[in-house]
């Protein structure tokens, strides 16, 4: 069976001011994958023979291809004829969408396009609608995945839509709800489908979402640990109290027992005065000559804090989080899960649904139980923030304090690691110049003699190594005889000089040969 593309007839009087496709339209008989390309447009008359384009000319011979092999063999995934595999659910929607036949029945709709494209793109990817609804009725795993559950929850009908499809005027013989509508109308029937798939969807879930929560109450409980117990954080705080007191010395900032945190960040902006006098003029900011100190007064003390599981990297996985925030989440979800347990209870589902009721009120205990960690949680970081003698009438969230942290820490890392490069620099510049001074005193023998008696002799050449029988690679070390005897005496045979404007028998232009010998 062969399809041939030939001439389309012209545009009637009625057509609009865009010209009317040459091609004639095509309808496949089954769904084909698609080929993406930037279509090219004709005009609506063809040019003369001379002028006509390469499309022009296709056109006019047209081509014949075999349209049962193509349709076989580029069939879209679940179409393909003769091979046993039913067509998939999209695919059968779109042939009864496009059906011309006259025995099919009017199609009824009552959603707007864009949400019917919604619901159409949803129904793609799942199986039938008759296991789609038995799985929900039952909230079977097996059946729906989590992707098609979330999937399915997103796309529930509003209040509006129901109201649509239960106040629609009964079908006629001949007229059915088109795919969308279909599909709707029969998912109300499902008792209670909204809640089962509301508490399906928060089953899928909890375990990503307990996890994130959990997680992150032990980054933020383990930070507050962390800071108030360790002695490089009090270490750090003593040494920037006294250095900005005496920075400060004579004026009303001075004599402080302590400072606010917005304090630590500003520390990097307090430039150090260029002095080359000073050993340490390269540094270039107070936390420079902090790092210094700290490593000078204990070496090592700063370095332990940045090591895993230590002050710098519990800070830094603490300020991706606010307590606040984290615990509104949680008392939402325990408030939600509440509300749904009761529905469930309510409404005689936990008896037909034993299994998911179970499982309903152990996450609902589970939440309740991190919410109250939340809850010590909010006062171990307090006791933090009353360590620090900081504004109880306005706390500062968790996520600013242990930002400020994180920024301070940073800096002073920089600074520590760019004091070892210089520390290492110095050592390496002091190994070169003892070196350099440090040379081997000469033995007891030439001492008082000349200087120039010590020298080694020069290097003698192979030639005079070779006439005196023996091949030594310096004059200081020990004597080789020669493996082979000595080579003879060679000398160059001494050439007669031409005299100006004549040549030599012996010289090369003499016993070059003539162009018209052969060689």
């Amino acid at each position: 069976k062969a399809g041939k593309a030939g001439k389309a007839g012209k545009a009637g009087k009625g057509a609009s001011s865009a010209p009317e496709p040459l091609k004639a339209d095509v309808v496949p008989n089954i769904p084909l994958k698609k080929l993406f390309w930037n279509r090219i447009s004709l005009p609506g008359t063809v040019g003369a023979e001379g002028t006509k384009t390469v499309w022009e000319k296709i056109h006019e011979a047209g081509v014949r291809f075999d349209v049962e092999e193509l349709e076989s063999l580029f069939a879209e995934a679940g179409n393909m004829e003769g091979s046993g595999a039913s067509p998939t659910r999209s695919s059968r929607m779109r042939m009864r969408r496009n059906s011309t036949s006259p025995n099919a029945k009017k199609r009824r709709q009552l959603f707007d396009e864009k949400r019917r494209r919604q619901i159409w793109f949803m129904l793609a990817l799942m199986p039938g609608t008759s296991q789609v609804l038995e799985a929900v009725k039952w909230m079977d795993d097996d059946v729906l995945g989590v992707d098609s559950v979330d999937l399915l929850c997103s796309n529930l009908p509003s209040s509006e839509e129901e109201a649509l499809l239960q106040g629609a005027e009964p079908l006629a013989q001949d007229e059915e709800f088109d795919a969308p509508e279909d599909f709707m109308s029969r998912l109300l029937g499902v008792p209670q489908y909204s809640m089962r798939i509301e508490v399906w969807t928060f089953l899928n879930s909890f375990e990503v979402v307990h996890g994130r929560l959990a997680s992150a109450h032990s980054d933020v409980y383990r930070a507050c640990e962390l800071m108030q117990d360790s002695p490089v954080v009090e270490r750090v705080l003593a040494l920037v109290l006294y250095v900005g007191n005496y920075l400060n010395a004579g004026t009303s900032r001075g004599r402080a027992d302590g400072f606010d945190l917005d304090t630590l960040p500003k520390l990097s902006a307090l430039k150090a005065c260029h002095n080359p006098m000073s050993p340490d003029y390269r540094s270039s900011s107070l936390v420079d000559f902090l790092a210094r100190q700290l490593e000078r007064d204990d070496p090592g003390m700063l370095k332990e804090a940045y090591l895993a599981g230590k002050e710098a990297q519990a800070v830094r996985r603490a300020r991706r989080h606010r307590i606040t925030e984290l615990q509104e989440e949680v008392a939402g979800l325990v408030t939600q899960v509440g509300g749904l347990r009761e529905s469930f209870e309510r409404n005689g589902l936990a008896s037909e649904l034993e299994d998911r009721h179970q499982l309903l009120v152990e996450r609902h205990v589970i939440l309740q139980d991190l919410l109250k960690g939340f809850g010590r949680l909010s006062a171990r970081y307090a006791r933090l923030t009353a360590w620090l003698r900081m504004d109880a009438d306005k706390p500062r969230p968790s996520d600013d304090f242990f930002g400020i942290w994180d920024t301070f820490l940073t800096d002073l890392k920089k600074s520590l690691d760019a004091a070892g490069r210089q520390a290492e620099q110095s050592r390496r510049a002091r190994s070169l110049s003892f070196s350099g001074r440090c040379k081997t005193p000469p033995p007891p023998d030439f001492v008082g003699k000349d200087r120039r008696s010590s020298l080694p002799s020069p290097r003698r050449t192979w030639s005079e190594k070779a006439a005196d029988g023996d091949f030594t690679e310096t004059t200081s070390g020990p004597v080789r005889r020669a493996s082979r005897p000595p080579l003879p005496e060679m000398r160059r045979p001494s050439t007669p000089k031409a005299s100006k404007g004549k040549v030599s028998p012996g010289s090369f232009m003499a016993r070059r040969s003539p162009p018209d010998t052969p060689r």
